[in-house]
């Protein structure tokens, strides 16, 4: 390339319009900057209820996934569909646990999902290890052991792993 061809094309700088503005302000209809505490108490009543909404589905998947395993555990014939039923309520539990501060829940459920989806063993040995994830996602719920849970979260996490690691003959 010689000087020469610098001459033969021309540069022009495209600069799209910023939106940010108008997706913050609703396309103008809330004035200032966006902000509308009238419209954030909306939000803030309407989360709240959503927990609620939440905490009433975990009860009611937990007892679930209780059964789902106890089957699993009794029903040797239809094992792996009860294990297929174990692993759909804990991908739904993963999905909601956080959002009403079962941060161990969520945790659990998701050490669940990932074994009972990438462990290669026989059905029997992933029962086994569901019915331990499914005891520790009980006793968080029902002392209601939110967030991280602190040492006792802790504690269980570790025996949980440690119990995860023996089967998957890491332990």
């Amino acid at each position: 390339m010689t000087d020469d061809d610098d001459d033969d094309f021309e540069v022009t700088m495209v600069r799209p319009p910023n939106r940010i503005k108008d997706k913050v302000t609703l396309g103008g209809k809330i004035t200032g900057d966006g902000f509308d505490e009238e419209l954030l108490k909306e939000a803030e009543a309407k989360a709240a209820g959503l927990h609620d909404e939440f905490l009433e589905a975990a009860d009611i998947d937990i007892d679930k996934l209780k059964n789902a395993c106890r089957q699993a555990e009794t029903d040797s014939a239809r094992r792996a569909e009860h294990l297929k039923t174990v692993e759909r309520l804990a991908h739904d539990i993963k999905g909601y646990g956080s959002n009403i501060n079962y941060d161990l829940l969520t945790a659990f459920a998701d050490s669940l999902v990932v074994f009972l989806r990438m462990a290669e063993m026989t059905d029997a040995i992933k029962t086994k290890v569901a019915r331990v994830h499914v005891d520790a996602m009980g006793l968080v719920f029902s002392r209601q052991i939110t967030g991280k849970g602190g040492d006792l979260g802790a504690q269980l996490f570790a025996g949980l792993r440690q119990t995860t690691a023996k089967f998957l003959g890491r332990g």
